[in-house]
């Protein structure tokens, strides 16, 4: 260690790696290998394995053939948007059985309301939802594949 070369990546506005925020760009192809590999296990430590249980859940919780389920459920949001701060908007598209199923009380939220539907038009146009949803069915298909390897 002592001969190896400084890694430092304080001068790259691309990573910043600090206790509460990680940044990290997507393509790391520009990256030197010796910056990737730290990169890579700056994530693994402070990232995944701190929230690997979590992690596999939701992994488990996406393979599942009844979750994300756009065409016959519609969207849920997590809303930050000031008028419904920290509430859930579910589409009207969530048939009523299901909503009473998914409204049992979640920590840290402050209610499920409809509404997804609301707000997705009046903040995208309809092209623009179509690519959230094959992006959304994109990343199930992609997190259905994805396998764990406790070796590594």
């Amino acid at each position: 260690m002592a001969t190896s070369k400084n890694i430092t990546l304080a001068s790259d506005c691309d990573v910043i790696i600090s206790e509460k925020v990680i940044k990290v760009p997507i393509d790391l192809s520009n990256k030197s290998d010796t910056q990737k590999t730290f990169i890579k296990g700056t994530l693994m430590r402070n990232v995944f394995i701190p929230n690997k249980d979590i992690i596999l859940d939701m992994m488990d919780e996406i393979r599942k053939p009844d979750t994300y389920l756009l065409d016959i459920d519609g969207h849920l949001l997590l809303s930050t948007h000031w008028d419904f701060y920290n509430k859930i908007l579910v589409s009207k598209k969530m048939n009523e059985n299901k909503v009473r199923n998914y409204i049992n009380a979640r920590a840290g939220i402050d209610d499920i309301i409809f509404g997804a539907d609301e707000i997705l038009k009046e903040n995208f146009s309809p092209l623009e939802i179509l690519k959230i949803r094959e992006i959304i069915l994109n990343l199930k298909k992609i997190y259905s594949n994805l396998e764990y390897d406790p070796i590594l």
